[in-house]
């Protein structure tokens, strides 16, 4: 495309020059060729410009796109990475409250929210419910579930059934995090 351009521009150039040597040829004054040739050039110079200008707006809009685009794709992985951190700073204070004790509400609303969180958050971190992860989660739910039993048949928690639901949470945590960070 620039190629062909640059010749028919050089193509009309030349002719236009043997036009006006011819004119000149013909007896005319050197005020007659700078005319003719003014006269000549100008269109033909005013399409070149209008076609530069063209080509390097579409040019600059390209680019415009491009870096919008980028930018848009960005501030959607921050999003991401935010909603994830909302979420994996809510689940890790699911075991943790200050008593340190496991009761029956307290354990029900754990239960609750990973429960709901197997249900319908794995999507926030691209998982399906056969991964690893997910699978974690779903043993962690069973353990909590045990517990909230427990409590509600009055038998006490054990300190190792509490310290094994400690650190199920914090695999999954630590698993959650890294998913964060690798941004999949």
């Amino acid at each position: 495309m620039k190629r062909s351009l640059s010749i028919i521009v050089s193509v009309i150039v030349i002719l236009m020059m043997i036009l006006c040597l011819l004119a000149v040829n013909a007896n005319r004054s050197w005020l007659e060729f700078s005319a003719i040739f003014n006269g000549i050039m100008m269109p033909i110079l005013t399409a070149i410009n209008v076609y530069v200008f063209v080509k390097l707006t579409n040019a600059v809009s390209e680019k415009d796109e491009i870096r919008l685009s980028k930018e848009l794709e960005y501030q959607k992985s921050m999003m991401l990475m935010q909603f994830r951190k909302s979420e994996i700073d809510a689940f890790s204070k699911i075991i943790t409250n200050e008593n340190n004790n496991c009761t029956e509400n307290f354990l029900s609303s754990a239960l609750l929210y990973v429960d709901t969180f197997y249900s319908s958050r794995l999507s926030l971190f691209n998982l399906n419910k056969e991964s690893g992860v997910a699978e974690e989660i779903f043993d962690f739910c069973k353990c909590l579930a045990d517990c909230y039993n427990k409590t509600i048949e009055k038998k006490p928690v054990g300190e190792d059934e509490i310290l094994q639901l400690i650190s199920k949470k914090n695999n999954i945590v630590c698993a959650l995090q890294d998913i964060t960070l690798s941004m999949k």
